[in-house]
């Protein structure tokens, strides 16, 4: 695997501790095949539903390096296996070499389109994962994504690509994938057993945020954070200092929202005017040209400073980078929001426009995640609000929101 690319292995929890993460060898070809019957009967698959489970001498060959279509077509396929001390399988990934063709251009320029083109591109299929139950809390489903794609790296360098279907009964198996970088294409409506979702998934084989080496790449699993933290709240929250030192932290690049209004919004507000929703539109599309922008480049992501008072601010922000930007949200009480703007020197922002700020915020939602609301405290030190938010992320947004997130694709 990719690991054998001098990566450290991957470090478990617990009873996990001496797991190891390897290519499959025929000893867990029955292992695997009896997790796949354990993945069918946790998602509630009928037993005669002949799409609730695969044909066990067609799986096997799969996990022995052979997807074979019901065309007859083969495919390249790769299968990585979590062993633990004793030497047995506690879980598995496999994902296979397809080619698809993939549009790019298209949009406006001025009044002259350019023409949407497509080209036949390879891409790597993330096709099965499974973590047995007793192996889950030490996080081996995300080191077996991240192994899967170091490996896939490796194996098949020129495809950029890699996409699932994430099958869930609950929204938890959508946030493991979207919390390892996956963004949601749509959803298939018409999956077969009453109760169940199906979405396709894309992502990035070596996305921005992914460190080069492996073993960074596994932690980064085990710690999702999204590519861009947008630190957001009402003025006086502290979005600029404590985002820049999030930024600082991470090694990330700083963004402050009040550097994108436009001269003519600056004024309005030293006036003591509130923006309207169209006086705001241009400046929340300007901040989401600039993430979008930026996402193509090296390096380890983005932190910006913006209010994001309502849920269609953030959509815009957003926009078609989907889970990759989260939300970090400063509540602060309002008698301190009021000493804060009143002692700020030379802001644009008057203090008669934080009750409006207060009126106007709307909570984090579903619609945000990933997000983290965070309390801040006239005696919190930035550095201190900054630990908080990096200690509470991987809890409060990985583990509580993804309780059976290894139970498979």
């Amino acid at each position: 695997s990719g690991l054998a690319q001098g990566g450290a292995p991957p470090r478990f929890e617990g009873a996990m501790a001496g797991c190891e993460i390897g290519p499959c060898e025929e000893r867990d070809v029955p292992s695997l095949l009896s997790f796949e019957g354990a993945m069918a009967a946790e998602l509630g698959c009928p037993s005669d539903d002949p799409r609730g489970s695969y044909d066990a001498d067609w799986f096997a060959e799969c996990c022995r390096g052979t997807f074979k279509r019901d065309n007859g077509q083969t495919l390249p396929a790769r299968t990585l296996v979590v062993r633990d001390e004793g030497g047995r399988a506690v879980g598995g990934v496999i994902c296979y070499l397809d080619h698809a063709r993939f549009a790019s251009g298209g949009g406006d320029r001025g009044k002259q389109k350019r023409r949407r083109t497509a080209s036949t591109e390879p891409f790597v299929e993330l096709f099965w994962v499974y973590v047995a139950p007793a192996a889950r809390k030490a996080r081996v489903g995300g080191a077996l994504v991240a192994a899967a794609l170091a490996d896939a790296r490796r194996v098949w360098p020129d495809a950029e690509r890699v996409r699932l279907h994430c099958i869930t009964t609950n929204r938890a198996g959508l946030a493991f994938w979207t919390g390892t970088g996956f963004a949601t294409l749509r959803e298939v409506k018409s999956y077969p057993v009453e109760g169940m979702s199906a979405f396709r998934m894309e992502r990035l084989v070596s996305p921005p945020a992914a460190a080069a080496s492996a073993a960074a790449a596994e932690d980064a699993c085990r710690n999702p954070l999204p590519w861009a933290m947008v630190v957001c709240g009402v003025t006086g929250a502290g979005k600029s200092t404590i985002g820049a030192a999030l930024a600082k932290k991470l090694g990330r690049t700083f963004l402050d929202a009040d550097d994108f209004h436009s001269a003519s919004a600056i004024a309005k507000m030293k006036r003591g005017d509130l923006l309207t929703d169209a006086d705001r539109a241009p400046w929340l599309r300007a901040l989401h040209d600039e993430l979008a922008g930026r996402v193509a480049a090296p390096g380890p992501g983005m932190v910006l400073a913006c209010s994001a008072l309502k849920a269609q601010y953030r959509t815009v922000l957003r926009g078609s980078l989907g889970p990759s930007v989260g939300f970090v949200l400063l509540r602060i009480k309002a008698g301190l929001v009021a000493d804060r703007v009143t002692a700020r020197q030379g802001h644009f922002m008057q203090p008669l426009m934080i009750q409006s700020q207060l009126d106007t915020l709307e909570p984090l939602s579903a619609s945000d995640w990933p997000y983290l609301a965070c309390d801040v405290s006239a005696e919190a030190a930035p550095e201190d609000i900054v630990g908080s938010i990096l200690a509470q992320w991987p809890i409060e947004v990985c583990r509580r929101s993804v309780p059976d997130a290894d139970a498979g694709t």
